[in-house]
This record gives structure tokens, C-alpha cells and sequence, in this order.
């Protein structure tokens, strides 16, 4: 409300507050044959307690600069030491193994069945890695073998110069 009311806008007290605390790329200059970057930010001493962050000023709309202390009040909070993302979203990773005699397709389908059920609406999950390759290739191992039977067949036939001579090789392999 007091941004408002001082017609300051909120993208302007976060640029001051990310300029001042963390740093800002302005340019690039060329001196004694090298390229260095300009980086804006506050010098330690302007920015080393409340006080000192209270007392950075604010651009408003009409081009006064507001004390950000008259703007905000700085709270002691407690959070997470790291906030995991995925694809942008918040998000928890879960790593699981297989039970012996158990296969990975069948333990897929049992990870889907209690987050269906347990996760609250609006969240969703997603499969990364290993378990990611076998949901999108799905049975197309079952393919690919057939298809390289067939290719053996083929290569079998081709050298051996006969239909039925490749059946025999190709049945006896197995054993």
C-alpha cells in the first residue's frame, strides 16, 4: 500500500534491493587489450546490516527517490537452506530400487498408483532418467528383438544361399 501510495512501482524495489545486495551487469569495456565487465553493487559498508539496507533509496514513478525503509520492513524469517527444481517448479526428488524379483516396470506402475492416490490436487510428477527412457520407449524391445530375428534370418539366408538351412542355425541358437 505504501508503494502505492508514493507511486513507486514493486519492479523498482526489487532492482534496488538486487542491485545494492547482489550485483547488476551494466556494461563492457575494452582497457590494455582485455574486455572487463561493469557490475553495479553497493560497497559492503552500505549494505552490512538492516539499518543500511533500510536507508537505500527507491526511484518512484515521478522520479523521487524514496527511502526503502519508508517502503518495507525487513522480518527475520526461516525457510529452506535449498529449494530443488525441476523444469522450473518446486520439487522433491524420490529415488527408489526396484525389491528383488520385482521388475522395474512393475515397480513404475506401483510409484504411479500411490502418488495417485497420496499427492494432493494440483500436483503432479514426472519420471527422469532410467525410469523416463522406459515409459517412452514402452514395448519397443519387444520390436526390436523381432526385428533383429529377422534381420539374422535375412543375413543367414543371404550367406548361407537358402531358406531353410538359416531355421535350423536360428532355432538352435537359443539352446
Amino acid at each position: 500500500d505504501k508503494a502505492r501510495i508514493l507511486n513507486v512501482p514493486i519492479p523498482n524495489i526489487f532492482e534496488t534491493l538486487s542491485i545494492n545486495l547482489g550485483t547488476a551487469y551494466v556494461n563492457d569495456f575494452n582497457a590494455f587489450g582485455r574486455v572487463y565487465q561493469v557490475r553495479a553493487q553497493a560497497d559492503q559498508a552500505f549494505r552490512l546490516d538492516r539499518a543500511d539496507i533500510l536507508k537505500l533509496k527507491v526511484r518512484s514513478a515521478t522520479g523521487a527517490l524514496v527511502p526503502l525503509g519508508t517502503l518495507i520492513e525487513i522480518r527475520d524469517v526461516t525457510g529452506p537452506a535449498l529449494v530443488q527444481r525441476y523444469n522450473m517448479y518446486v520439487s522433491v526428488p524420490l529415488q527408489g530400487n526396484a525389491a528383488p524379483g520385482v521388475s522395474t516396470g512393475d515397480a513404475l506402475a506401483l510409484m504411479e498408483g500411490i502418488t495417485a492416490k497420496t499427492l494432493p490436487a494440483g500436483t503432479s510428477y514426472e519420471w527422469t532418467e532410467l525410469a523416463y527412457q522406459e515409459r517412452n520407449t514402452g514395448n519397443a524391445a519387444v520390436y526390436i528383438f523381432g526385428l533383429s530375428v529377422l534381420f539374422v534370418f535375412l543375413a543367414l539366408a543371404a550367406q548361407y544361399e537358402s531358406w531353410v538351412l538359416p531355421f535350423a542355425i536360428v532355432l538352435v541358437v537359443p539352446l
